[in-house]
């Protein structure tokens, strides 16, 4: 378990002196070999706890820089690092609320969505019941230049102190269990969605980020649900109600950082023919949306099976919302035969994909006992009962806009 600083550490940090001391940590090693000898190094002229504090705060802006602008001056500690909202999906979803004259911000971790909030709204009031997160959250809206504009409070997102008038809502409910562990059900979200709801309904829009897992296709009151992906990984489910939500749009995906984005409203007439002579991958945001077939109706494509998230065509792509493989060779599904082929082919690095086949990539790839210089991608999914086995290239972005 992380090391957690208290409140007292938190103010420490944030004096003169902290700032002098975390300026002179981060030219130590902060390697894990050399984590006992910093230790030893700062607890010589620090007490064993604000030296503690010092090391991880420079082990977590270093793990932070590639996130945040500003890393090397924020304050962080490891679950909420852990759970921040990356700058980018942050700002994205701000925009909904630009122009509000006041956004809350439930449960607002280390200020990252705070902070975006703040460039487009004329005030956010920031809530959150632990100390630590609020301190730290406080500090990262200075750093950022957007203190004055956000009010931040020791509160639960159930039953705030203050509630200005014409306030728009923007809740992040906590999706881990006391011992760090995620949890996928929404009652066990703290604050449960369902209380959440009742008790933000009448605002003047609600918008509550969900993890991707969650049913809510299940939750009538979400108006509409935005599936957001950041290069190719999915980030979060954001669920709009009220008049922050799209009116007619119920599923949305949108991917970052190019924005492109599809609904529920576009048409899906997507066939389902035989393997061309690509194969599309949907990006993980559409796949969570719901919406395959209306990507392969936007991109000219169709369906190898109507249950599969797969899709194809004859003619090279460019778009974010897939990634092409060109096939190759549409080989027999069995152990013996992909092994003699490929080796054969004399591949060595071979990347598997698959759905609807219930085995494990790693495992599958150590049985081939691969040997040879060549790179493949190797698909196995289902059409129909089938099982099939593509071999493929991948189509980085620069090739598809080549050809």
């Amino acid at each position: 378990m992380s090391y957690r600083p208290s409140v007292r550490v938190v103010q420490f940090l944030l004096s003169d002196e902290g700032a002098s001391w975390l300026e002179r940590a981060a030219s130590l090693p902060c390697t894990p070999a050399s984590h006992l000898a910093d230790l030893s190094y700062l607890r010589r002229h620090l007490s064993p706890e604000r030296a503690a504090a010092v090391l991880e705060q420079v082990q977590l802006r270093a793990r932070a820089a590639s996130r945040f602008e500003h890393a090397d001056q924020m304050l962080f500690t490891d679950a909420g690092l852990q759970q921040s909202t990356h700058p980018a999906v942050a700002a994205h979803r701000a925009e909904r609320f630009r122009g509000r004259p006041w956004v809350a911000d439930l449960g607002c971790g280390l200020g990252s969505d705070t902070a975006a909030l703040a460039q487009v709204a004329g005030g956010v009031l920031a809530l959150d019941r632990d100390a630590v997160r609020l301190s730290c959250a406080q500090h990262n809206a200075r750093i950022h230049g957007v203190g004055e504009r956000a009010t931040f409070v020791q509160a639960d997102a159930l039953s705030p102190p203050l509630c200005p008038s014409r306030l728009s809502v923007f809740a992040d409910p906590g999706r881990r269990t006391a011992a760090g562990r995620r949890t996928f059900r929404p009652d066990d979200y703290e604050p449960p969605l369902s209380p959440l709801w009742e008790r933000w309904r009448e605002a003047d829009g609600l918008a509550i980020k969900v993890a991707p897992g969650i049913p809510y296709a299940a939750l009538p009151w979400a108006n509409e649900a935005e599936a957001v992906s950041l290069q190719g990984q999915v980030k979060e489910i954001t669920l709009w109600c009220g008049d922050l939500a799209t009116p007619g749009v119920h599923r949305r995906a949108t991917l970052l950082p190019s924005g492109a984005t599809i609904t529920d409203v576009e048409p899906q007439d997507c066939p389902v023919k035989a393997v061309g002579r690509y194969l599309y991958e949907p990006d993980g945001a559409v796949i969570r949306a719901g919406l395959v077939r209306h990507a392969g109706a936007a991109l000219g494509l169709w369906q190898l099976d109507a249950r599969i998230a797969y899709l194809s065509g004859d003619e090279p792509l460019a778009s974010p919302m897939v990634q092409g493989f060109e096939v190759e060779e549409q080989l027999a599904f069995g152990l013996k035969s992909l092994r003699r082929r490929l080796r054969e082919l004399g591949v060595g690095v071979l990347e598997i994909k698959k759905r609807g086949m219930a085995l494990e990539p790693d495992a599958f790839r150590r049985r081939l006992r691969l040997s040879g210089n060549e790179s493949k991608t190797l698909i196995l999914t289902r059409i129909g009962d089938k099982p099939v086995a593509l071999l493929c290239q991948r189509k980085t972005a620069s090739q598809r806009l080549a050809v």
